[in-house]
């Protein structure tokens, strides 16, 4: 007789539960388990559609009336907490587009209120500075940390420090320690400030019929020094005068002709920097297009037009309580024969959800159709 297996045999020997039975049972308990084994569906969010510029047919409606009717349709789809949009001819500081909306915010007309940080568009001012006092755009700095503040231990020279940077590539990737040690090396508060004010910061500016002011504070100490070189502190921005900023670069470093500034005695035509300055700058706008904080959204306005825009971008949220969290987009369109000076401002109450990147692309992209629109044929 052929042994059994003594656990088969044990098996066998339950009276109540057949072997074929419990054979069954020990598979199932090791055999893949799935309640539904169709496939499942994975849940996909609908795509937010992609607004397209909408260019009317009647010819005599202008660019400007056409940007501006884009740009209040697009704030009002995206629905910002704020949102701001100007722009104006560089040389003479006539304005094109004015779009302000707030949806449910304390500021009534962000465009021209200058309650919201600069931000890294005050790098601008702080790079003028650098510059003008000998600063060569390619002078590397290495240094830890600053992606959030400016501290003490950010200004220390360290034996080992990874990261380096150039002056340039430090103001296309709006690395904040970086504009911190040379503003520590080379400048003091009082040039800082200085340049700021040739810039417009302290004083009245009116644009046409309408007038902005940017605050300016003066900084305290090494830190406070650094802190607003790198955008953390000490000014206010309104879009109107970023716009300003931005053509004042354009064209050459000097006031558009038609900008009057409240103590200046009348239009200014001054120099605020030098052309050789101005062309340092716009190089570094340039650049952070095609490859730094603005490539994201505005590198493809090459592809559509030949052309890249210059522009300086800034995040930071507010520190008077209110919590908005600020992004910026200062510059001017092309980089190379300037037609068109922006700002964009976006405010939100979380630091997320539109960014001021896409509204300038949509800007950008609407202001490209506009301009090659065709002549109607008669």
């Amino acid at each position: 007789m052929t042994d059994v297996n003594p656990r088969l045999s044990r098996l066998a020997a339950i009276p109540s539960v057949p072997l074929a039975l419990l054979v069954l049972l020990a598979l199932s308990l090791f055999a893949p388990c799935d309640v539904d084994a169709r496939p499942r569906k994975k849940k996909v969010r609908p795509a937010r559609q992609v607004m397209q510029p909408v260019i009317p047919e009647d010819p005599a409606v202008s660019a400007g009336k056409i940007l501006e009717s884009n740009m209040d349709a697009f704030f009002k789809a995206r629905r910002p907490l704020y949102g701001s949009f100007v722009a104006l001819e560089p040389d003479t500081g006539r304005v094109i587009a004015v779009s302000s909306f707030t949806n449910g915010g304390k500021v009534k007309d962000p465009a021209v209120t200058a309650t919201f940080p600069a931000a890294s568009i005050f790098k601008v001012i702080s790079a003028a500075a650098l510059i003008e006092k000998g600063v060569g755009v390619e002078e590397k700095v290495c240094y830890t940390g600053g992606r959030r503040n400016i501290t003490a231990s950010n200004l220390l020279n360290r034996k080992r420090e990874r990261s380096c940077r150039s002056f340039s590539s430090a103001f296309a990737h709006s690395t904040n320690a970086v504009f911190a040690k040379l503003a520590d090396r080379h400048l003091t508060a009082d040039r800082l400030i200085e340049m700021a004010r040739r810039f417009g910061f302290g004083k009245t500016i009116k644009v046409g019929d309408v007038a902005t002011i940017s605050a300016v504070r003066r900084p305290e100490g090494r830190v406070g020094l650094a802190r607003m070189a790198a955008g953390f502190a000490g000014s206010n921005l309104s879009a109107l005068h970023g716009a300003v900023i931005g053509a004042i670069i354009a064209n050459g470093g000097s006031w558009p002709s038609e900008v009057h500034v409240q103590d200046s005695g009348g239009p200014e035509s001054q120099q605020v920097i030098s052309p050789e300055t101005a062309r340092a700058i716009g190089k570094m706008m340039t650049r952070t297009v095609t490859g730094g904080t603005g490539t994201k959204h505005l590198a493809v306005i090459k592809a559509l037009s030949g052309s890249y825009p210059a522009v300086k971008t800034g995040t930071l949220t507010s520190r008077d309580g209110s919590g908005v969290w600020n992004n910026w987009i200062v510059g001017y369109y092309p980089s190379n024969k300037p037609e068109i000076a922006f700002a964009v401002h976006i405010g939100n109450s979380w630091a997320g959800g539109l960014r001021a990147g896409q509204a300038a692309a949509f800007a950008m992209k609407t202001w490209l159709k506009v301009r090659n629109r065709k002549a109607p044929s008669h």
